[in-house]
């Protein structure tokens, strides 16, 4: 082999490899050499001695052995210690021979080590484990030996010796059975195979009999031996024998006896019965020993005291005291009987521990259930005394003392038992000659029923009262019931006139009362009902109630009154509607009861009722003006838009316009399209009036003459077939109101008129003063108490059903063909009446005609004013600096240019707040505010506040496309404000910014 090839073997075998000199010092050592001793590199370990790697104790040993090998010597094989690099000890075996040179001299040592640090420790621990089973087996006070799988005895404990001496190594067979061969009951194999096994052997070597207890063990080489157990029971046995012969005798005793006797163990287990027992459980006895006393007893699987009875048995094996207990036990079918148990200790250890307990068990159900018997009568009977709802007393005949009496008789006598019991019974009677003839009568009789006679309470004086007596004659007792009717007497007086009073309250009630069967017929009936329904109460008694309930609720009102009078529900509430005697629906509210006899069955059912027919009205229409505020929110909100659209529009067109020359084309087409764009600005007024949010321009004016100034556009608009006639007051109707818009309303209403009538007919406008007082607001559901100037527009057309009506002021809502009505026209009427503080009604049956009525209040002394005409003027411009707060960015160019090119400095913003920020930084430059109404984040009133408290003096200007509810334009004016309405013209928004800030 080649020295690099020895080499790289030597470098990767498993066993520590080394050489050392003649001085002990080390060559050389390999990779496994170091990783056994804990070094990380041969530096650590090269040219030192050997005695570094050897243990204290051992190193005179190691030394010997060195030098015998260096000689040329060899040393036996054997185990070795080392000590490692971190101090700690490892054991190796070690095989060495000398290194000689060519000359043939012997110039050091080499050898391997081979680890066995591991085998020896787990030796070590093997070998622990053996000694401490071998001193336990030694303390054990049984016999303890090993048996292998050959049956050799290979382990016997100092008990096992005393007794059987030495037999190590001998078979088991052959010591313990005298037998040449295995014994055939022997239970090595079960246990080889890994079975505990327990039973008795008699030996015949000592001749005394033993409890085995055989358990496998395992070697460590794998293989399983037997570990025995044997205690000495050859005493126990004896005492067992005696005791079967003791318990044969007492059996023969036990069983001769007619009541029933058991034994019972620590674990309460029964180990003996007598026959009585066997009987009366209907058992054999084989069926009883055995098992525990609760199991046969009871019938039950955990005993009397973990069920919380208390158990006789328990208290002797606990106390060694004997103990009686009444128990529930089962008999032979199975049917409870109570037995008297008594428990006594029969048999207790040499400690004085009772170990066995004797009980004995008699059958007590029948003494029981007479007991039982004779104690709940007489609990009975003193329940029923004690508890009566009627006095109750003993006494003797001739009066002279009180022997019993109940609570009752106390509570009507009004004194306490002490004051009663024992004392004369004579002072309890009002009028002694009544007592008298009393007693004569029960000496004749022997019973007195229902005599009636005056009582004597002490505190409340005499009372009315019923008595029934029965004498006992030879004792002289007499023993009765007395029953207070003074409260009867009280309460059938009170009764009569409380009749009186129901009777008064039922027919003269403001709601509907009746009663009537389970079947339906009215039995009662009170006026209120009778005026609701429209019938007399004769005719109702002729009527059930179904008769006179709508088809439609026919259903659900049975399903409630069947329920009712099933007892699912104690009453029943419920809307519904009738059918009045005139045909139309009556609404009402119901609630029913029903009342029963003694015997819970139905005998008749009262309801109430209450009329909701107008109640319901105002509902409707409740909805109705909530439906119309919704619509015209919306309509509203899209009108403010449209205006900021109109604004920029005229704006921009207007100054087009102005700088157009007077002969161009472009002229006409920019007027045609500012004369489109006021079109629009009539429509955008149309939607604000139907919404309730236009700037109204209101003026007191005189109906009557407005009516006359239209007198001649409504003979253009109607038909020469049409009959038209005018019934104005006879005095002035002044209201405020924007003349414009009412025009409109009544150009709306005549419009319709006519085209009810195609065919001709009458056309009737009339005015006159109105009077709302509270009896007409309640009756007809709107209004507020004032006075009222009422216009009626009446005609004779084909008319309208109630469907139609419900529906006449809604948006967009129109009887007439595709392309003949808008649907606006009433829904802005209606608008504009109720931004009037007005209201609109309407009256129409089909066939009949309609007829409008417009309520507007009315106030006094002002006569009506002409409408301003507006007077051109010229616009003035100016040099102040004006701040301008609109969101919408196209009007805020718009305002900026037409400000500017009249020589305004002018600071714009987008909203409120950037509004409020740019007034606080430019205050003292700032002459007018012009401020949009609505704006994102804050408002331009809350603006207005907001500069106003810093410059107080500041003017401004709103702008807006209606007005809010918080600020009216009569407000804006009181508190020196100035308004202008969208869309504004350029020359109108100059005019009323230069107004302003001359004010």
């Amino acid at each position: 082999m080649d020295i690099d090839r020895f080499c790289r073997l030597i470098e990767e075998t498993k066993a520590g490899y080394f050489q050392i000199d003649k001085e002990g010092r080390f060559q050389y050592v390999n990779k496994a050499w170091l990783q056994m001793h804990g070094y990380s590199s041969p530096d650590e370990i090269i040219g030192r001695h050997f005695s570094v790697t050897q243990v204290k104790a051992d190193l005179d040993n190691a030394q010997e052995n060195v030098a015998r090998l260096l000689s040329g010597e060899a040393i036996p094989s054997g185990e070795f210690s080392r000590r490692c690099k971190d101090g700690s000890i490892g054991y190796h075996t070690f095989s060495a021979s000398p290194i000689i040179n060519s000359a043939g001299e012997i110039v050091g040592l080499e050898g391997f080590l081979i680890d066995i640090s591991e085998q020896r420790k787990a030796d070590e621990e093997r070998q622990f484990e053996y000694d401490r089973l071998v001193s336990i087996m030694d303390s054990i006070p049984y016999g303890v030996y090993i048996v292998d799988q050959r049956f050799n005895i290979q382990y016997i404990n100092p008990v096992m010796a005393k007794e059987f001496g030495p037999i190590n190594g001998r078979k088991c067979y052959a010591y313990f059975h005298e037998r040449t061969e295995v014994c055939p009951w022997c239970k090595n194999a079960d246990v080889v195979a890994g079975k505990s096994v327990q039973w008795e052997w008699y030996s015949l070597v000592t001749h005394r009999h033993y409890l085995l207890f055989d358990a496998p063990i395992k070697n460590a080489d794998g293989s399983i031996v037997k570990f025995e157990i044997s205690q000495d029971i050859t005493e126990f046995k004896q005492t067992e024998a005696k005791l079967l012969e003791s318990e044969k005798f007492v059996k023969s005793i036990l069983d001769s006896v007619d009541e029933g006797f058991i034994v019972i163990d620590r674990d309460y287990r029964i180990i003996s019965a007598n026959r009585a027992f066997t009987e009366k459980t209907g058992m054999f006895r084989g069926d009883i020993v055995g098992k525990h006393c609760f199991e046969i007893s009871h019938h039950c699987l955990t005993s009397c005291y973990e069920e919380g009875d208390l158990c006789a048995v328990k208290h002797v094996f606990d106390t060694g005291e004997s103990q009686s207990v009444i128990h529930t036990h089962h008999d032979v079918t199975g049917a409870p009987v109570y037995v008297d148990t008594k428990a006594y200790p029969l048999t207790k250890d040499e400690s004085g521990k009772v170990m066995t307990v004797i009980e004995i068990l008699v059958d007590i159900t029948e003494k029981k259930k007479i007991d039982k018997d004779i104690q709940e009568n007489e609990e009975k009977f003193r329940n029923l005394f004690n508890n009566a709802d009627i006095a109750m007393f003993r006494s003797r005949l001739d009066g002279s003392e009180v022997l019993d009496v109940n609570q009752k008789f106390l509570d009507l006598v009004g004194v306490t038992r002490e004051e009663t019991l024992g004392k004369p019974s004579q002072i309890l009677w009002g009028d002694q000659k009544e007592r008298e003839k009393m007693v004569q009568r029960l000496v004749t009789e022997g019973r007195v029923s229902q005599l009636e006679f005056q009582m004597l309470n002490v505190k409340t004086g005499v009372r009315d009262c019923i008595t029934s007596l029965v004498l006992y004659r030879e004792q002289g007792i007499l023993e009765g019931s007395i029953l207070d009717i003074t409260e009867k007497k009280y309460v059938e007086k009170a009764l009569k006139e409380s009749e009186e009073r129901f009777r008064s309250a039922f027919e003269h009630a403001a709601i509907g009362f009746s009663i009537y069967s389970t079947e339906g017929h009215f039995i009662r009936v009170n006026q209120a009902l009778c005026d609701m329904m429209g019938y007399s109460e004769e005719e109702l008694k002729f009527k059930t109630f179904q008769d006179i309930t709508h088809p439609d609720d026919l259903g659900s009102n049975m399903d409630k009154i069947n329920q009712l009078l099933s007892g699912k529900l104690p009453v029943v509430h419920f809307q519904k509607r009738y059918i009045h005697k005139l045909g139309h629906e009556v609404w009402a509210s119901m609630s029913v009861s029903v009342v029963r006899d003694d015997k819970g069955a139905p005998i008749y059912l009262v309801s109430l009722i209450t009329d909701l027919t107008e109640k319901r009205k105002l509902a409707d229409q409740l909805r109705h003006a909530q439906k119309m505020e919704a619509v015209g929110t919306l309509a509203g909100g899209i009108a403010h838009d449209f205006n900021n659209i109109l604004n920029v529009i005229m704006g921009y067109g207007s100054m087009v316009l102005d700088g157009l020359e007077g002969n161009s084309s472009s002229k006409g087409r920019m007027t045609e399209v500012l004369s489109a764009a006021e079109k629009a600005v009539n429509l955008t007024k149309r939607l604000l009036a139907f919404s309730r949010k236009q700037v109204i321009d209101v003026k007191p004016v005189n109906i009557n003459e407005l009516i006359l100034g239209l007198q001649k556009m409504l003979f253009r608009i109607i038909r020469e077939s049409i009959d038209f006639n005018l019934a104005l007051a006879d005095r002035p109707l002044i209201v405020l109101a924007d003349a414009g818009q009412i025009e409109q309303v009544f150009m709306n209403l005549i419009t319709n008129a006519r085209d009810a009538m195609p065919e001709g007919g009458r056309l009737k406008v009339g005015t006159e003063l109105q009077e709302l007082d509270d009896e007409y607001v309640a009756v007809n559901g709107y209004g507020k108490p004032g006075k009222y100037a009422l216009i009626t527009v009446a005609d004779t057309g084909h008319g309208m059903d109630k469907e139609t009506q419900k529906n006449i002021f809604e948006p967009f809502f129109t009887t007439k063909g595709i392309g003949e009505g808008t649907g606006l026209g009433l829904a802005i009427s209606y608008g504009i009446i109720k931004q009037h503080s007005g209201y609109i009604k309407v009256y129409s049956e089909q066939g009949q005609g309609t007829v409008f009525k417009i309520y507007l209040p009315l106030i006094e002394g002002t006569e009506a004013q002409d409408r301003e005409t507006e007077i051109s003027c010229t616009v003035q411009g100016g040099n102040e600096t004006v701040l301008v707060a609109e969101d919408d960015a196209s009007l805020r160019k718009l305002y900026r240019i037409v400000l500017e090119s009249s020589g305004y400095s002018v600071i714009t913003a987008e909203d409120g707040e950037v509004a409020i920020t740019k007034f606080m930084e430019n205050r003292d430059k700032i002459q007018l505010a012009v401020l949009d109404m609505i704006m994102p984040k804050k408002s331009g009133k809350e603006v207005s506040e907001v500069i106003r408290k810093v410059s107080p003096r500041i003017k401004v200007l709103f702008v807006s496309g209606y007005t809010m509810d918080k600020i009216k334009t009569e407000e804006l004016t009181e508190s020196g404000f100035d308004f202008i309405h969208k869309p504004i013209r350029p020359q109108d928004l100059l005019k009323k910014v230069r107004e302003a800030l001359n004010r």
